[in-house]
């Protein structure tokens, strides 16, 4: 298990490393080729999909638990009938994305503002062809997810990776060749296809009981949506979260405001990308382990998975924070200091949920505890809202982060956590010494050699202040957190890794 969730983060990692370039390069490439106007319904078009997604109603989460909980192994005849039961909906929900496609483009031209007959006529095949594609790639939607289920991420990201390059080289052919819209799509909508066909290839041979006869019975629908209901609830509040935040903002301070605020977020959702790649195998591994009953190691499980987790969440907080100005100009030219400030708050909110936020809910998810889940999220959608809306009238954008943070908090200390402690069986002070009090402790120098640098590199590039002060930091972190966060059994279990890694090495 262990080698399967190394590979599983560390291909996470790549599939990031991948993602990043791809989306800047293909930026570039449609505004180049095709313009503003087609790169502006090229971006349209994907946030069609991505809404479209919403139609999984957390199916796709009850195909990661129930195959986490091993039931292909142990009742292969009832998890073939929860499949096909999704495979129906999701056939359904396709005709209805087909459906919806076909009715919105009657009113393309009011919603995209094109007047010209001939362009408008061209964005129109372009979207009910899009949104054809989109209705054939959701029927296959669920195939990554039982990938994740049996600890196979690694896997799905080997797929991916390879076909974002072929998706990447086969975009750069047509543009470069004088291809427009219809063929960029139709050539991504069929790699997006063979894609999860690939995965799926893959999920038959690792459940050769597998059967698959689409068609939905109405006991299992009920079972399956006593889990799925709650999860899309959870879904969907964070949605309304993430996604409001931006309208809120614009209605209240305007599009400036808007600008400063996406700004703002860009540095912490790098931070967060960079923590939370081990986090997708929490939740089938706590599926698993809750189904089978070892709850000891469970608890071991979770409480490693929070204080590795507030480890790295910790150096980024950190290091982002008093390298706040620099990693701005760097990375986007901006040396705003309302930029700055309101990023600071963002790396706050950063790591309170990546922290202290996430594990805490998946272990509520897929442990029994899903309504709690959706009770706890709902509430928090609304009482963001509420207080947004309150709170905007009178200060800036800033107030919404800390909504956002005092909100989490919030539930946090009354609502999650009780919970999450009387399953570890353990008091809060053990809980918040071993969890965040020692990785804080251990920032304490590398912040010291941060502030020194800076001063020594006051003169130089920001790159230069970012690289040095930022290698000097995460160097003097490694060492102090060996000596103090580490038990004395992980030391010496690290130790004996390294030592035959030097081993094998040297015979080679």
């Amino acid at each position: 298990m262990k080698s399967a969730i190394l590979k599983n983060t560390l291909t996470n990692y790549l599939t990031v490393a991948i993602r990043l370039p791809h989306a800047i390069l293909m930026t570039r490439w449609l505004l180049a080729y095709l313009g503003r106007e087609s790169y502006g319904f090229w971006a349209l078009l994907w946030s069609f999909f991505v809404y479209s997604l919403l139609l999984d109603f957390g199916f796709g989460v009850s195909l990661q638990k129930y195959t986490a909980m091993g039931l292909f192994e142990k009742d292969p005849e009832h998890y073939n009938k929860i499949i096909s039961t999704v495979l129906a909906i999701y056939l359904a929900m396709a005709a209805v994305i087909v459906a919806v496609t076909i009715g919105v483009s009657f009113f393309l031209e009011w919603v995209i503002r094109v007047n010209d007959p001939e362009q408008l006529s061209y964005f129109k095949t372009c979207f009910l062809l899009f949104g054809c594609g989109a209705a054939l790639v959701f029927i296959t939607a669920g195939v990554p997810e039982i990938l994740v289920g049996i600890q196979k991420i690694y896997i799905r990201n080997y797929v991916n990776a390879i076909t974002r390059l072929v998706e990447f080289v086969g975009a750069w052919v047509i543009l470069i060749s004088g291809g427009g819209l219809v063929t960029l799509i139709l050539f991504t909508i069929i790699v997006l296809i063979l894609c999860n066909l690939v995965m799926w290839i893959y999920v038959w041979k690792q459940i050769p009981t597998l059967r698959i006869r689409p068609r939905l019975e109405k006991k299992i629908c009920r079972e399956i949506l006593n889990f799925s209901g709650f999860a899309y609830m959870n879904s969907l509040s964070k949605l309304v979260m993430n996604k409001s935040g931006d309208l809120l903002v614009s209605a209240f301070h305007g599009l400036s405001a808007v600008g400063i605020y996406h700004l703002a977020g860009r540095l912490p959702d790098l931070c967060n990308q960079a923590v939370s790649q081990y986090e997708e195998n929490f939740r089938p591994i706590t599926a698993s382990l809750y189904s089978k009953g070892e709850h000891k190691r469970l608890r071991s499980t979770l409480m490693n998975s929070l204080r590795w987790n507030s480890f790295t969440a910790t150096f980024f907080l950190f290091t982002s924070w008093f390298l706040c100005e620099d990693a701005l100009q760097f990375l986007f030219k901006v040396s705003d200091p309302a930029v700055v400030s309101l990023c600071r708050i963002f790396l706050i909110f950063m790591f309170v949920t990546t922290a202290c936020d996430k594990f805490p809910r998946d272990f509520l998810l897929m442990t029994e505890k899903h309504r709690l889940l959706a009770f706890i999220s709902a509430f928090e959608a609304v009482a963001n809202l509420v207080l947004a809306l309150i709170l905007l009238n009178f200060y800036s954008s800033q107030s919404l982060v800390w909504t956002a943070i005092t909100v989490k908090v919030f539930l946090l200390l009354f609502l999650i956590l009780p919970v999450v402690l009387k399953y570890l069986e353990c008091p809060w002070w053990f809980y918040l010494l071993k969890v965040y009090l020692v990785p804080f402790a251990a920032m304490i120098i590398p912040v010291l050699l941060i502030d020194l640098g800076k001063n020594l590199l006051s003169g130089s590039s920001s790159f230069m202040r970012l690289a040095c002060c930022g290698s000097a930091a995460l160097a003097c972190y490694l060492m102090v957190a060996f000596l103090i966060l580490l038990s004395t059994d992980e030391r010496k279990m690290l130790k004996n890794k390294i030592s035959d890694l030097l081993r094998k090495r040297g015979a080679l």
